[in-house]
């Protein structure tokens, strides 16, 4: 006996033993739609924070402690908005493993599909800080808007930094308390 008939045999056998179901074509085609509908939210979501972490570290000026060197960068490293970023990987990771569900992401090696969703996300947060007002019109209203938005739009600044880039010879902008 051929091993495609050991299979269709077993398959046949587990069918009649009531152990396999058949499921509707619609059972698909919702699952299907839940898939790319939870991924297209994730997607959102994760280009929502690290464009609000792109934002933070233009609002504070904190790019700047990039080019005073070591103590510098430890400066950064301290108020970089650590958490964010973690949730944000955390998020790219569940897209990921939705995208694997599909018979291209299962296909696709799981570094490139990481790498892929990361540059995308990464250009796409990028383009949204730096190319709109988007972030600077949330912040300006950042009273007015809801929980838990106005929360984070309200610890977007962090006063305790102008010490830091003073300490550093870094010249502060006349704006800096009404940003």
């Amino acid at each position: 006996m051929d091993t495609n008939d050991n299979i269709k045999e077993s398959v046949l056998k587990r069918i009649h033993r009531g152990d396999i179901r058949m499921r509707s074509r619609m059972y698909f085609v919702v699952r299907v739609l839940g898939l790319v509908l939870v991924a297209a939210l994730v997607l959102v979501v994760t280009l929502f924070l690290l464009n609000f972490i792109l934002f933070s570290i233009r609002l504070n000026r904190q790019d700047m402690l990039l080019a005073a060197g070591p103590h510098g960068w430890q400066a950064f490293a301290s108020f970089f908005p650590w958490e964010w970023l973690a949730l944000d990987v955390l998020l790219v990771l569940a897209l990921q493993w939705l995208l694997r569900t599909f018979r291209w992401g299962w296909r696709t090696p799981a570094l490139y599909v990481f790498g892929g969703l990361a540059l995308l996300v990464l250009a796409a947060g990028f383009a949204v800080d730096r190319g709109t007002t988007l972030n600077d019109d949330l912040f300006r209203m950042r009273e007015q808007l809801p929980s838990p938005l106005k929360e984070v739009y309200i610890a977007a600044r962090h006063h305790d930094i102008d010490d830091t880039l003073v300490q550093f010879g870094i010249p502060l902008p006349p704006d800096t308390d009404d940003r």
